[in-house]
């Protein structure tokens, strides 16, 4: 049976900004990009399953300015809940506006989980999961098996095991730290390839390396969780937190807080 619908368009008036939208955004649900033949003026991607419906990005064909229709909204389904929380938040994190936080929405059905935010030119998108489950329990972490991660992962770092560290991590992860600005110009690390970079850059310049763990926060829930530890950094030592968002139990979304140096 052929897709009821062929194609969806929304219009842009800032392609390059659009694409670096849209691109990380349509991968969390797991569209892939189609690429339009070298025309400047328009963005494709195909669904995670089947060729249709395209859905597309593109300047006004009769060249005037585009402009957000009252009411218009395009909602793209999302395989699990945690999915549509991560996918939310990383459109906010680009720069997307927030039309609705992620959440149960029972007035539509029992198990309609959704979010809804606005890209960089004001088109409204939705992102939603009609599934009951949170998330598959084989890939769901527990509490306990939360803090086990932790507990490992801070061993790897005293190790100097990056790879240990990333093992963790989802292959699209994405990473947020002010050390990473001054480290590579960028606040934010996107994949595990430019994450072990950017980690092996950094202890490069680390002649001593020891954190403490202190306390883990865990929310099953919502698959997310806190590390706060002692970090110590060449003799000087300074409180941290991480913040990270799972999915299919390995990180997706992490961000680094610290401290005063004590």
């Amino acid at each position: 049976m052929s897709a009821a619908l062929s194609h969806i368009v929304l219009g842009t008036n800032r392609m390059a900004k659009a694409e670096s939208f849209y691109t990380p955004v349509l991968a969390m649900l797991g569209w892939r990009r189609r690429f339009s033949e070298g025309s400047p003026d328009k963005l494709l991607w195909q669904p995670p399953t089947g060729a249709r419906p395209l859905f597309g990005v593109m300047q006004p064909f009769d060249g005037a300015p585009h402009s957000v229709g009252n009411g218009a909204m395009v909602a793209l389904t999302a395989p699990d809940r945690n999915t549509v929380d991560a996918a939310y938040d990383l459109a906010l994190s680009l720069g997307g506006g927030c039309e609705g936080p992620a959440g149960l929405r029972p007035h539509y059905h029992p198990h309609y989980y959704g979010a809804y935010f606005r890209d960089l030119d004001g088109n409204k998108i939705g992102v939603v999961c009609h599934k009951g489950d949170l998330v598959p329990a084989e890939v769901a972490l527990s509490q306990t098996a939360m803090i086990e991660s932790a507990r490992a992962w801070i061993a790897a770092w005293n190790r100097r095991d990056v790879g240990a560290v990333l093992s963790s991590f989802h292959p699209n992860a994405r990473f947020r730290s002010p050390v990473a600005e001054k480290t590579t110009g960028s606040a934010e690390i996107v994949g595990v390839d430019a994450l072990r970079d950017y980690w092996m850059r950094a202890i490069a310049g680390i002649e001593t390396l020891q954190f403490t763990l202190l306390e883990v926060l865990c929310d099953e829930a919502r698959q997310s969780m806190a590390v706060v530890y002692l970090a110590e950094l060449n003799g000087r030592t300074t409180r941290a937190c991480e913040l990270f968002r799972l999915i299919d139990g390995r990180k997706i979304s992490g961000e680094a807080l610290y401290a005063c140096w004590q």
